[in-house]
């Protein structure tokens, strides 16, 4: 099983600047088989005008770029084999002290994540789960305490093996799908937005709200 893990919006809390976001996501994207969503995926890009590709560094910078392929992207989406769960932050309710902890906050919501899927999704009855994240930029050491966290979270409270692999998400097509379901899902609480969110179909499974 392939968890692909992506995130929106930002965990600043000065709300008195446009840059900060009033909501911050984390998304899931699972599969069981990753070589399908892979070649849909890049079988999708392939077929795009070489005119468009030409304009963005990636693929999924494409796709930010330009609301048609957004569309297209997120219905072919729809029709994979594939889960996708988020959970929400609404920043303007998290308590002050937590506020100035923001790598604790999302070791927090990557975690309830984590119980999410697997309360929905059945674990793989052997081997481990693959978690498939982007490289996290707070500082030096936070992969190291991130997945240390979850390792730990998932096989004491889960009872589930998974491993983590920190990946440039621009070679990762699932990360980059993962960022596309992921910004959709995020228009819909911060620009109040559901109609990209609402191409994921029956893939999306649940958006939950957690609380600190």
């Amino acid at each position: 099983m392939f968890v692909y893990l992506d995130k929106s919006g930002d965990l600043g809390f000065n709300f008195s600047t446009p840059e900060t976001s009033q909501y911050f996501l984390v998304t899931a994207l699972t599969c069981s088989d990753r070589e399908l969503i892979e070649r849909a995926v890049r079988k999708f890009f392939r077929e795009l005008p070489k005119a468009e590709l030409s304009k963005h560094q990636t693929e999924s910078q494409t796709v930010d770029g330009n609301l048609e392929t957004r569309q297209q992207l997120l219905r072919l989406l729809s029709e994979l084999d594939i889960k996708v769960l988020a959970v929400l932050l609404d920043k303007r309710q998290v308590l002050t002290d937590i506020a100035k902890e923001p790598d604790l906050i999302y070791v927090i919501m990557v975690n309830a994540l984590m119980n999410n899927i697997f309360s929905t999704v059945p674990p793989p009855s052997k081997g481990h789960v693959h978690l498939i994240t982007s490289q996290q930029v707070v500082d030096a050491s936070f992969n190291d305490r991130l997945a240390s966290s979850v390792v730990a979270h998932a096989k004491v409270r889960l009872g589930i093996s998974v491993k983590i692999d920190f990946k440039d998400k621009a070679e990762q097509v699932g990360l980059q799908a993962a960022e596309i379901a992921s910004e959709s899902i995020f228009a819909n609480s911060e620009r109040n937005d559901p109609s990209l969110m609402e191409l994921l179909g029956s893939c999306l499974v649940e958006v939950h709200q957690v609380m600190t």
